[in-house]
Protein backbone atom coordinates (compact mmCIF):
# COMPACT_ATOMS: atom_id res chain seq x y z
CA UNK A 1 0.00 0.00 0.00
CA UNK A 2 2.10 2.64 -1.44
CA UNK A 3 -0.89 5.29 0.34
CA UNK A 4 0.04 4.29 3.98
CA UNK A 5 3.53 3.74 4.00
CA UNK A 6 4.07 4.54 8.09
CA UNK A 7 0.95 2.77 8.84
CA UNK A 8 1.79 -0.52 6.63
CA UNK A 9 5.38 -0.64 8.26
CA UNK A 10 4.21 -0.43 11.79
CA UNK A 11 1.39 -3.18 11.30
CA UNK A 12 4.16 -5.27 9.36
CA UNK A 13 6.69 -4.92 11.56
CA UNK A 14 5.13 -3.86 15.41
CA UNK A 15 2.22 -5.77 14.82
CA UNK A 16 2.81 -8.96 13.11
CA UNK A 17 0.20 -8.27 10.41
CA UNK A 18 -0.32 -10.68 7.46
CA UNK A 19 -0.50 -8.86 4.04
CA UNK A 20 -2.92 -10.38 1.41
CA UNK A 21 -1.14 -9.51 -2.15
CA UNK A 22 -3.81 -11.58 -3.77
CA UNK A 23 -7.34 -10.01 -2.51
CA UNK A 24 -9.62 -10.23 -5.22
CA UNK A 25 -12.86 -8.01 -5.71
CA UNK A 26 -16.41 -9.71 -6.21
CA UNK A 27 -18.45 -7.13 -7.30
CA UNK A 28 -18.21 -3.31 -9.02
CA UNK A 29 -18.39 -0.82 -6.04
CA UNK A 30 -18.81 -0.93 -2.36
CA UNK A 31 -22.08 -3.05 -2.18
CA UNK A 32 -21.33 -5.65 -3.94
CA UNK A 33 -18.32 -6.26 -2.07
CA UNK A 34 -19.72 -5.35 1.25
CA UNK A 35 -22.55 -8.04 1.23
CA UNK A 36 -20.30 -10.78 0.69
CA UNK A 37 -18.38 -9.74 3.33
CA UNK A 38 -20.94 -8.55 6.08
CA UNK A 39 -24.06 -11.19 4.55
CA UNK A 40 -22.18 -13.85 2.53
CA UNK A 41 -24.27 -12.85 -0.04
CA UNK A 42 -23.99 -11.86 -3.93
CA UNK A 43 -25.83 -8.75 -5.35
CA UNK A 44 -24.61 -9.34 -9.03
CA UNK A 45 -24.29 -12.43 -11.09
CA UNK A 46 -20.81 -13.90 -11.48
CA UNK A 47 -20.11 -14.08 -14.89
CA UNK A 48 -18.02 -16.82 -15.97
CA UNK A 49 -18.49 -17.51 -19.70
CA UNK A 50 -15.55 -16.43 -21.27
CA UNK A 51 -14.18 -18.92 -19.11
CA UNK A 52 -16.19 -21.70 -20.09
CA UNK A 53 -18.37 -21.58 -17.36
CA UNK A 54 -21.96 -20.86 -15.82
CA UNK A 55 -22.85 -17.39 -14.56
CA UNK A 56 -23.97 -17.81 -11.21
CA UNK A 57 -26.94 -16.20 -10.23
CA UNK A 58 -27.16 -12.89 -7.48
CA UNK A 59 -28.08 -14.33 -4.15
CA UNK A 60 -30.29 -11.08 -3.61
CA UNK A 61 -31.05 -8.12 -6.13
CA UNK A 62 -31.31 -4.48 -4.56
CA UNK A 63 -34.92 -4.30 -4.00
CA UNK A 64 -34.50 -7.41 -2.21
CA UNK A 65 -31.80 -5.97 0.71
CA UNK A 66 -33.36 -2.69 1.03
CA UNK A 67 -36.99 -4.11 1.71
CA UNK A 68 -35.98 -7.14 3.58
CA UNK A 69 -35.13 -7.77 7.53
CA UNK A 70 -31.86 -8.80 8.56
CA UNK A 71 -32.94 -10.83 11.48
CA UNK A 72 -33.02 -13.83 9.64
CA UNK A 73 -30.23 -13.26 7.33
CA UNK A 74 -25.77 -14.13 8.27
CA UNK A 75 -25.36 -9.95 8.78
CA UNK A 76 -21.99 -10.13 10.97
CA UNK A 77 -22.33 -7.19 13.15
CA UNK A 78 -25.60 -8.38 14.40
CA UNK A 79 -24.27 -11.92 14.69
CA UNK A 80 -21.46 -10.46 17.31
CA UNK A 81 -24.05 -8.18 18.97
CA UNK A 82 -26.55 -11.40 19.31
CA UNK A 83 -22.91 -13.49 20.81
CA UNK A 84 -22.74 -10.74 23.87
CA UNK A 85 -20.21 -8.12 21.86
CA UNK A 86 -20.67 -4.39 22.79
CA UNK A 87 -21.72 -2.60 19.32
CA UNK A 88 -21.78 0.92 19.34
CA UNK A 89 -24.14 0.83 15.69
CA UNK A 90 -23.82 3.39 13.20
CA UNK A 91 -24.26 7.03 15.41
CA UNK A 92 -20.86 8.13 13.96
CA UNK A 93 -19.74 10.16 10.54
CA UNK A 94 -16.04 9.52 10.42
CA UNK A 95 -15.22 12.44 7.88
CA UNK A 96 -11.61 12.17 8.46
CA UNK A 97 -9.49 9.58 9.71
CA UNK A 98 -8.46 12.27 12.46
CA UNK A 99 -11.69 12.05 13.63
CA UNK A 100 -11.65 7.89 14.33
CA UNK A 101 -8.14 8.46 16.29
CA UNK A 102 -9.73 11.05 18.68
CA UNK A 103 -12.97 9.38 18.98
CA UNK A 104 -11.04 6.25 19.92
CA UNK A 105 -8.59 7.92 22.55
CA UNK A 106 -12.00 9.95 24.18
CA UNK A 107 -14.29 6.77 24.71
CA UNK A 108 -12.94 4.97 27.72
CA UNK A 109 -15.42 2.14 26.67
CA UNK A 110 -13.03 0.84 24.48
CA UNK A 111 -10.25 0.69 26.95
CA UNK A 112 -12.45 -1.89 28.90
CA UNK A 113 -11.35 -5.33 28.71
CA UNK A 114 -14.22 -7.01 30.92
CA UNK A 115 -16.68 -7.25 27.57
CA UNK A 116 -16.33 -8.44 24.02
CA UNK A 117 -16.59 -5.40 21.35
CA UNK A 118 -16.83 -5.68 18.03
CA UNK A 119 -15.86 -2.55 15.89
CA UNK A 120 -16.83 -1.83 11.68
CA UNK A 121 -15.51 1.14 10.71
CA UNK A 122 -15.96 2.27 6.59
CA UNK A 123 -14.34 5.43 5.63
CA UNK A 124 -16.76 6.25 2.86
CA UNK A 125 -15.28 9.94 2.12
CA UNK A 126 -11.61 9.06 2.69
CA UNK A 127 -11.06 8.63 -1.07
CA UNK A 128 -13.98 7.59 -2.59
CA UNK A 129 -13.56 10.34 -5.40
CA UNK A 130 -9.87 11.34 -5.23
CA UNK A 131 -7.30 8.66 -3.98
CA UNK A 132 -4.84 11.93 -3.12
CA UNK A 133 -5.97 12.28 0.16
CA UNK A 134 -5.21 8.89 0.89
CA UNK A 135 -1.88 9.99 1.49
CA UNK A 136 -2.63 12.62 3.77
CA UNK A 137 -4.84 10.09 6.47
CA UNK A 138 -1.54 7.98 6.40
CA UNK A 139 -0.46 9.91 9.64
CA UNK A 140 -3.50 9.88 11.19
CA UNK A 141 -3.96 6.08 10.98
CA UNK A 142 0.03 5.29 12.12
CA UNK A 143 -0.78 7.37 15.13
CA UNK A 144 -4.05 5.44 15.57
CA UNK A 145 -2.89 1.79 15.72
CA UNK A 146 0.74 3.61 18.04
CA UNK A 147 -1.29 5.08 20.37
CA UNK A 148 -3.92 2.07 20.74
CA UNK A 149 -1.36 -1.16 20.14
CA UNK A 150 -1.69 -1.68 23.95
CA UNK A 151 -5.61 -1.92 24.15
CA UNK A 152 -5.45 -4.03 20.42
CA UNK A 153 -3.05 -6.65 21.61
CA UNK A 154 -5.50 -9.10 22.25
CA UNK A 155 -7.95 -8.09 19.25
CA UNK A 156 -8.29 -9.53 15.64
CA UNK A 157 -7.71 -6.37 13.44
CA UNK A 158 -8.82 -6.89 9.49
CA UNK A 159 -7.67 -3.16 7.61
CA UNK A 160 -8.80 -3.62 3.80
CA UNK A 161 -10.42 -2.08 0.95
CA UNK A 162 -13.55 -3.23 -0.73
CA UNK A 163 -12.13 -1.98 -4.20
CA UNK A 164 -9.12 -0.27 -5.79
CA UNK A 165 -9.59 3.54 -7.29
CA UNK A 166 -12.26 4.25 -9.70
CA UNK A 167 -12.68 7.68 -10.02
CA UNK A 168 -9.74 10.35 -10.29
CA UNK A 169 -6.32 10.30 -12.47
CA UNK A 170 -4.94 7.62 -11.28
CA UNK A 171 -8.24 5.08 -12.05
CA UNK A 172 -7.37 5.82 -15.79
CA UNK A 173 -4.06 4.34 -15.72
CA UNK A 174 -3.12 0.84 -16.58
CA UNK A 175 -1.77 0.36 -12.96
CA UNK A 176 -5.06 2.37 -11.45
CA UNK A 177 -7.36 0.13 -13.62
CA UNK A 178 -5.30 -3.10 -12.24
CA UNK A 179 -5.46 -1.95 -9.03
CA UNK A 180 -9.80 -1.00 -8.77
CA UNK A 181 -10.02 -5.11 -8.79
CA UNK A 182 -7.31 -5.64 -6.62
CA UNK A 183 -7.45 -4.35 -2.59
CA UNK A 184 -5.51 -4.46 -0.08
CA UNK A 185 -5.89 -6.20 3.07
CA UNK A 186 -3.80 -6.86 6.25
CA UNK A 187 -5.11 -9.19 8.89
CA UNK A 188 -3.38 -8.79 12.61
CA UNK A 189 -4.57 -11.58 15.06
CA UNK A 190 -4.40 -11.17 18.97
CA UNK A 191 -0.10 -11.29 20.45
CA UNK A 192 -1.07 -14.50 22.23
CA UNK A 193 -1.60 -16.32 18.98
CA UNK A 194 1.48 -14.74 16.57
CA UNK A 195 3.79 -17.57 17.51
CA UNK A 196 0.94 -20.37 17.33
CA UNK A 197 -0.48 -22.36 14.26
CA UNK A 198 -2.81 -20.33 13.30
CA UNK A 199 -0.41 -17.06 12.66
CA UNK A 200 1.69 -19.91 10.05
CA UNK A 201 -1.70 -21.15 8.95
CA UNK A 202 -2.61 -17.65 7.62
CA UNK A 203 0.78 -16.63 6.26
CA UNK A 204 0.22 -19.37 4.25
CA UNK A 205 -2.93 -18.94 2.83
CA UNK A 206 -1.99 -15.09 1.68
CA UNK A 207 -0.01 -16.32 -1.15
CA UNK A 208 -3.58 -17.60 -2.31
CA UNK A 209 -5.96 -16.30 -3.76
CA UNK A 210 -8.91 -14.54 -1.46
CA UNK A 211 -11.94 -12.65 -1.99
CA UNK A 212 -14.58 -11.26 0.48
CA UNK A 213 -16.28 -14.18 1.05
CA UNK A 214 -13.68 -15.93 2.62
CA UNK A 215 -13.44 -12.50 5.51
CA UNK A 216 -17.40 -13.62 6.15
CA UNK A 217 -16.49 -16.85 6.95
CA UNK A 218 -12.98 -15.85 8.70
CA UNK A 219 -15.61 -13.53 10.67
CA UNK A 220 -18.23 -16.70 11.67
CA UNK A 221 -14.95 -18.60 12.60
CA UNK A 222 -13.76 -16.45 14.81
CA UNK A 223 -17.06 -15.95 16.44
CA UNK A 224 -18.37 -19.55 16.74
CA UNK A 225 -16.07 -22.18 16.22
CA UNK A 226 -12.00 -21.31 17.45
CA UNK A 227 -13.01 -20.21 20.87
CA UNK A 228 -14.03 -24.14 21.27
CA UNK A 229 -10.78 -24.87 20.16
CA UNK A 230 -9.03 -21.91 21.86
CA UNK A 231 -7.71 -21.19 18.09
CA UNK A 232 -6.17 -23.97 17.65
CA UNK A 233 -8.23 -25.76 14.67
CA UNK A 234 -7.12 -25.03 11.48
CA UNK A 235 -8.54 -28.06 9.79
CA UNK A 236 -10.51 -27.05 6.66
CA UNK A 237 -14.32 -26.14 7.00
CA UNK A 238 -17.13 -25.89 5.14
CA UNK A 239 -19.21 -23.00 6.15
CA UNK A 240 -23.38 -23.52 5.35
CA UNK A 241 -23.78 -19.72 5.71
CA UNK A 242 -21.95 -18.96 2.88
CA UNK A 243 -20.07 -21.97 1.08
CA UNK A 244 -18.57 -19.97 -1.20
CA UNK A 245 -16.06 -18.99 1.60
CA UNK A 246 -13.21 -20.51 3.72
CA UNK A 247 -11.97 -19.02 6.28
CA UNK A 248 -8.59 -17.55 6.69
CA UNK A 249 -6.92 -19.26 9.83
CA UNK A 250 -7.70 -22.34 8.29
CA UNK A 251 -6.49 -25.04 5.61
CA UNK A 252 -7.84 -23.98 2.44
CA UNK A 253 -9.96 -27.39 0.99
CA UNK A 254 -7.53 -29.97 -0.04
CA UNK A 255 -7.19 -30.40 -3.86
CA UNK A 256 -8.86 -27.06 -4.94
CA UNK A 257 -6.49 -24.84 -7.10
CA UNK A 258 -7.30 -20.95 -6.21
CA UNK A 259 -8.36 -19.21 -9.51
CA UNK A 260 -10.69 -16.91 -10.68
CA UNK A 261 -12.61 -20.49 -11.97
CA UNK A 262 -12.75 -21.68 -8.72
CA UNK A 263 -13.46 -18.97 -6.62
CA UNK A 264 -16.68 -16.74 -7.33
CA UNK A 265 -15.01 -14.26 -9.15
CA UNK A 266 -16.82 -12.66 -12.67
CA UNK A 267 -13.73 -12.62 -14.98
CA UNK A 268 -14.21 -8.84 -15.84
CA UNK A 269 -12.83 -8.33 -12.00
CA UNK A 270 -10.44 -11.40 -11.98
CA UNK A 271 -6.98 -10.07 -11.44
CA UNK A 272 -4.97 -13.29 -12.96
CA UNK A 273 -2.68 -12.10 -15.43
CA UNK A 274 -4.27 -12.65 -19.51
CA UNK A 275 -1.85 -12.19 -22.42
CA UNK A 276 -3.57 -8.87 -24.43
CA UNK A 277 -3.46 -8.45 -27.89
CA UNK A 278 -3.71 -4.98 -29.26
CA UNK A 279 -6.45 -4.72 -31.95
CA UNK A 280 -5.20 -3.08 -35.05
CA UNK A 281 -8.08 -3.32 -37.31
CA UNK A 282 -9.55 0.28 -36.97
CA UNK A 283 -13.00 -0.86 -38.36
CA UNK A 284 -13.31 -3.57 -35.62
CA UNK A 285 -12.20 -1.46 -33.19
CA UNK A 286 -14.75 1.21 -33.96
CA UNK A 287 -17.58 -1.52 -33.90
CA UNK A 288 -16.27 -2.87 -30.42
CA UNK A 289 -16.37 0.90 -29.01
CA UNK A 290 -19.92 1.65 -30.75
CA UNK A 291 -21.12 -1.55 -29.33
CA UNK A 292 -19.90 -0.51 -26.03
CA UNK A 293 -21.41 3.04 -25.66
CA UNK A 294 -24.75 0.86 -27.26
CA UNK A 295 -24.62 -1.61 -23.69
CA UNK A 296 -23.79 1.69 -22.02
CA UNK A 297 -27.02 3.63 -23.18
CA UNK A 298 -29.39 0.50 -22.33
CA UNK A 299 -27.84 0.03 -19.37
CA UNK A 300 -29.22 3.82 -18.58
CA UNK A 301 -32.25 2.48 -19.64
CA UNK A 302 -32.29 -0.55 -18.20
CA UNK A 303 -32.20 1.35 -15.07
CA UNK A 304 -35.09 3.74 -15.73
CA UNK A 305 -32.37 6.99 -15.65
CA UNK A 306 -31.53 7.61 -19.38
CA UNK A 307 -34.65 10.14 -19.16
CA UNK A 308 -32.37 12.64 -16.82
CA UNK A 309 -28.78 11.40 -18.89
CA UNK A 310 -27.46 12.78 -21.17
CA UNK A 311 -27.34 11.26 -24.71
CA UNK A 312 -24.88 8.08 -25.11
CA UNK A 313 -23.19 8.02 -28.83
CA UNK A 314 -19.10 6.62 -29.16
CA UNK A 315 -16.68 9.95 -29.66
CA UNK A 316 -13.45 7.52 -29.70
CA UNK A 317 -12.30 4.51 -28.81
CA UNK A 318 -9.16 4.79 -25.97
CA UNK A 319 -7.81 1.34 -26.38
CA UNK A 320 -8.66 -2.15 -27.56
CA UNK A 321 -7.34 -5.57 -26.95
CA UNK A 322 -7.80 -9.29 -27.35
CA UNK A 323 -7.38 -11.65 -24.59
CA UNK A 324 -5.61 -14.44 -25.84
CA UNK A 325 -7.81 -17.02 -24.07
CA UNK A 326 -7.21 -20.95 -25.73
CA UNK A 327 -10.75 -21.00 -26.39
CA UNK A 328 -10.61 -18.29 -28.99
CA UNK A 329 -11.91 -19.01 -32.22
CA UNK A 330 -10.62 -17.22 -35.69
CA UNK A 331 -12.69 -17.85 -38.60
CA UNK A 332 -10.32 -17.48 -41.61
CA UNK A 333 -12.61 -16.92 -44.48
CA UNK A 334 -14.07 -14.16 -42.57
CA UNK A 335 -12.08 -11.02 -41.06
CA UNK A 336 -14.76 -11.10 -37.75
CA UNK A 337 -12.75 -12.44 -34.78
CA UNK A 338 -14.64 -13.83 -32.16
CA UNK A 339 -13.32 -13.77 -28.62
CA UNK A 340 -13.10 -11.60 -25.47
CA UNK A 341 -12.17 -7.81 -25.86
CA UNK A 342 -11.45 -5.05 -23.39
CA UNK A 343 -12.17 -1.52 -24.58
CA UNK A 344 -11.64 1.92 -23.34
CA UNK A 345 -13.71 4.44 -24.95
CA UNK A 346 -15.21 8.06 -24.15
CA UNK A 347 -18.35 9.04 -25.33
CA UNK A 348 -19.67 12.60 -27.19
CA UNK A 349 -20.33 15.78 -25.43
CA UNK A 350 -22.14 16.92 -23.35
CA UNK A 351 -21.92 13.74 -21.72
CA UNK A 352 -18.17 12.99 -22.19
CA UNK A 353 -17.49 10.42 -19.68
CA UNK A 354 -14.72 7.32 -19.94
CA UNK A 355 -15.73 4.10 -19.52
CA UNK A 356 -14.27 0.56 -19.82
CA UNK A 357 -15.94 -2.46 -20.80
CA UNK A 358 -14.64 -6.21 -21.28
CA UNK A 359 -17.19 -8.75 -23.29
Amino acid sequence: MSAFPRTVNFLLHGMNAVEFRKLNKVGSNSQPNAFPMLFGKTTEAVVRIQMDLPTLKADLNYKQACKEYLDDKSYIPLEYMKAGYKCSGYMISYRTSASLVRFFLTNKSNRDKSFPKFSFTWFVNLAHDNTDDLYTADYDLYEFFVKNRFELNDAFIFFLGDHGPRFGSEAKTDFGQREANNPFLYVIVPETLREKQLHKQLQENSKQLVTHHDLHSTLKDILYFQTSSSFSDITFKKFNSNPRGSSLLRRFEDGVLRTCKTLPIPFHYCICQFRMVNVSDSNLTTTLGRIAAERLADELKLQGVSDICEEIALEKVIKAEKYALSGDITINTNPTTYGTYEVVFEVAPPAKGQFQARK
